[in-house]
């Protein structure tokens, strides 16, 4: 598959993460010197697609939710709904959901970072 053809899909996958709505997001967890991070994020920005970015080096969330699943590669997309992740498993080729549930620690940074 090309990098068009991929980039395309990223951005069709963007547009229905907006239209879903609710508690659905939909993520793309990254980390700093990945060049097919850099690269990834780039396009999106360009394409303007309703994908959040998350940078595993910086973000508690995206630690857990890449521990919950077992899946250490980046990027890694991911839809979220509510408190549960799922993504596809290259090796395995199959979609795997699981229940990830924030830690202790995460929800106090989060109340801290709104100001509560």
């Amino acid at each position: 598959m090309g990098e068009q053809k991929i980039f395309k899909k990223f951005s069709e996958l963007g547009e229905l993460a907006s239209s879903l709505g609710g508690r659905r997001r939909l993520v793309v967890i990254v980390a700093e010197g990945c060049p097919a991070c850099e690269a990834l994020k780039r396009r999106l920005a360009e394409s303007k697609a309703k994908i959040e970015l998350l940078d595993v080096t910086k973000s508690p969330e995206a630690a857990r939710i890449m521990r919950d699943l077992g899946m250490f590669k980046v990027p890694l997309l991911v839809l979220l709904e509510g408190d549960r992740a799922c993504a596809f498993d290259d090796e395995k080729k199959e979609v795997k959901c699981v229940k990830s549930v924030p830690s202790e620690e995460e929800l106090r940074e989060r109340a801290s970072a709104s100001g509560q």
